[in-house]
């Protein structure tokens, strides 16, 4: 509307007159420019120099202008495939994949499902709220999920079973770009608060800025159904077309997409859904995992119930949600410790799951002195994080996964509400935490993504 406003008012001559004064003042400025330089050639150097740094700051701040799309893809993606609806696949149909041509019907369903949801997630990023939408981390983030769309959108859907190993390694590439965004979307909050300037985070900054916390929870469950609809292809991939790791590690240096087991029989794996998840392995070896990082963090492990007991799960979501949780009561012992020399108290992890039962549930606590009552309400939600920053340094940092950064707790209560799990957090001021989180007892079976 505007457009045709403006081209109804303006004639031919008045473009002609614009044009011509944009010239004469172009032509003034590069004379005005040219007589600094020889009448005061260091200020023209400082001048400059001020330039390019300005340059230099513009480009890394605004990598919104590099839009890895055309202009044809860019209107596809907002205003056809971000507006589709999702086409959600229960879980009980991947557990019957098991052949090549099952694994093609799969592609060709999927295919179109990456599109759309790749759209929805970068349109979803454009229109953060509160200006989040256009910091620098948060733009770098867009253009992740552009490339994964330009990516699919450029590839044919699978026709064939040969067409299979193709479609893999575009998956593959795709899952190895997005592994770990954790600390792009930290940095994008982070930079949201300087750029508000919040001195302290509490229920009233909550209240006022409603919508983040909207914009957060859609974000992060919708990223944990896309991960896994990637990720499980891909392990369906290895398992059914015996993937030689060979033909992929020279792109995948860490093995970020080998399968990862958890202690659990392989055999019982459909992808990366396993048909016998044991809460009392996946503890363990959480627990087991964290060593190395915190050699001297002490951790106790009870069990009520009967531990022989499994379920149909996805291992890496539960073992995801067990090391956030364990990892967040190591460093409240350790922030503690800096703080005031009182050395780490030991965790105690409680789980219990019992035959007939219509949850298991797992607790986590710790005695490093809890949180004021204020702080509690926030500490599942993307307002954790900015109490963490507080307590950062300013300087950047890279997360190896979500389970280490901020949102741990945040995104944890995200992926648990995702297959009907429920979290919570009680404080006490001056003595502790408990973190308790609690998952159907029949699993994924039911739910869809």
């Amino acid at each position: 509307m505007f457009r045709k406003t403006f081209l109804r008012y303006l004639t031919v001559s008045d473009l002609t007159d614009r044009m011509d004064s944009f010239e004469r003042e172009m032509i003034e400025l590069k004379s005005f420019r040219n007589a600094v330089e020889i009448a005061a050639p260091n200020v023209a150097a400082e001048a400059k120099r001020a330039t390019e740094a300005r340059l230099k700051e513009c480009k890394s701040n605004a990598s919104h202008l590099d839009i890895p799309l055309t202009a044809g893809e860019f209107t596809v993606l907002n205003q056809f495939y971000a507006a589709q609806k999702l086409k959600p696949i229960p879980m009980e149909n991947l557990m019957y994949i098991s052949k090549p041509n099952d694994l093609l019907a799969h592609a060709i369903a999927v295919h179109r499902e990456y599109l759309v949801r790749m759209a929805k997630r970068a349109r979803q990023l454009s229109l953060a709220p509160y200006g989040l939408s256009q910091m620098p981390s948060i733009l770098e983030l867009k253009k992740y999920y552009q490339l994964s769309f330009h990516d699919f959108r450029s590839a044919a859907t699978p026709k064939t079973t040969d067409d299979l190993i193709q479609f893999d390694n575009l998956v593959r590439r795709v899952f190895l770009r997005h592994y770990n965004v954790s600390t792009l979307l930290c940095e994008g909050m982070r930079e949201l608060s300087q750029r508000e300037q919040w001195a302290t985070v509490n229920v009233h900054l909550r209240d006022a800025y409603p919508d983040l916390q909207v914009f957060f929870e859609k974000f992060c469950t919708e990223r944990v159904k896309l991960r896994l609809l990637i990720g499980n292809y891909m392990y369906l991939s290895n398992q059914i077309l015996k993937m030689d790791p060979s033909t992929y590690k020279t792109d995948d240096p860490h093995n970020q997409t080998t399968q990862l087991l958890f202690s659990h029989a392989p055999e019982h794996f459909v992808g990366q859904i396993s048909k016998k998840t044991s809460l009392v392995t996946l503890l363990k070896d959480a627990i087991a995992s964290l060593q190395p990082t915190y050699d001297d963090a002490e951790i106790s492990l009870k069990i009520a119930g009967d531990p022989s007991l499994t379920f149909v799960g996805i291992p890496y979501i539960i073992h995801d949600i067990m090391s956030a949780l364990l990892d967040d009561a190591i460093q409240s012992n350790l922030i503690r410790q800096e703080l005031y020399g009182i050395p780490c108290s030991e965790i105690e992890v409680t789980l219990a799951q019992k035959q007939g039962n219509e949850n298991f549930s797992f607790l986590v606590s710790d005695t490093a002195g809890g949180v004021p009552l204020e702080s509690s309400d926030l500490m599942l939600t993307c307002w954790s994080a900015y109490k963490l920053f507080e307590s950062e340094s300013k300087r950047k940092h890279k997360y190896k996964t979500w389970t280490q950064s901020p949102i741990k707790l945040a995104y944890a209560n995200c992926a648990a509400r995702v297959f009907g799990g429920k979290m919570s957090y009680a404080a006490i001021e001056g003595y502790g935490c408990d973190r308790q989180v609690t998952f159907p007892s029949n699993g994924v079976l039911g739910y869809r993504i």
